[in-house]
């Protein structure tokens, strides 16, 4: 457990962020299940690595400069990407930042392919981070969940091997309608297909004690507004729980 600092947390809350991880955030805009599919041969020829001082701001810490570090054009759209690091908070992002909402609905990723169907297997970071939470004794039942990017609602089955969460106190936020489907067909009744921002805080009928949050924070545009959403949602003795990817060891 670590103390989630520089966010406007105070040091006295009970709030914590589990994070299942290395290093800091990946890179924002692009996914790792864009890169994913993506060979290493590919990732050779269609990246550029140079390093040159930018003066486009990190999009956490809001630092007005940042290191650009090298150029990849995305196998999914053609388009090119330039990657920057932040020097004051550690950060890596693509620009543009924008959202490529079309890359769900194309499935050209075969992860997103798979999430339409509806997955069998659990993903390898839900069963690590169930076993952090059996070693914490963490204990959902009664609890008021919230899970954000949900996909196909997968992770519902999952947790509920740490005891039994009725599907009315099982809430998801999925941007992606094709998984909000599939999570309406697993018997979720609290399915909201938006994207996670501050203006969905007057749809939310009450705080959560658990809010999960994996492999979704390293999409967002704006990580720090993402975690300020989260935190709003979370009751003051909640757990935020979220997984993110491992940027210099792609596949651990």
């Amino acid at each position: 457990l670590c103390e989630l600092r520089g966010l406007g947390v105070k040091n006295t809350t009970k709030q914590f962020v589990i994070t299942y991880v290395l290093y800091i955030l990946n890179c924002v805009s692009l996914s790792h299940r864009n890169l994913r599919d993506f060979s290493l041969d590919n990732r050779r020829s269609a990246t550029k690595t140079f390093y040159m001082m930018s003066l486009t701001p990190c999009p956490f810490c809001r630092a007005d400069r940042t290191r650009e570090i090298r150029e990849l054009r995305s196998p999914f759209n053609g388009k090119t990407y330039a990657l920057h690091a932040c020097a004051q908070c550690g950060l890596e992002f693509f620009t543009p930042l924008c959202f490529e909402a079309a890359i769900y609905d194309n499935e050209r990723v075969q992860g997103y392919a798979e999430f339409h169907q509806g997955r069998t297997a659990v993903p390898a970071w839900t069963n690590a981070l169930l076993r952090v939470m059996k070693e914490l004794r963490l204990d959902v039942r009664g609890k008021t969940c919230l899970e954000i990017g949900a996909g196909d609602g997968i992770n519902y089955a999952a947790f509920n091997t740490l005891g039994a969460i009725p599907p009315e106190r099982y809430h998801v936020v999925e941007l992606d309608a094709k998984s909000a489907q599939q999570c309406r067909a697993k018997g979720l009744t609290h399915v909201r297909n938006a994207k996670f921002d501050h203006s969905i805080l007057p749809q939310m009928p009450h705080r959560f004690d658990l809010i999960f949050m994996l492999e979704v924070l390293e999409h967002q545009t704006d990580p720090k507004e993402t975690l300020h959403t989260a935190f709003a949602l979370l009751r003051p003795d909640g757990l935020l729980l979220i997984s993110v990817p491992n940027r210099k060891r792609f596949f651990l």
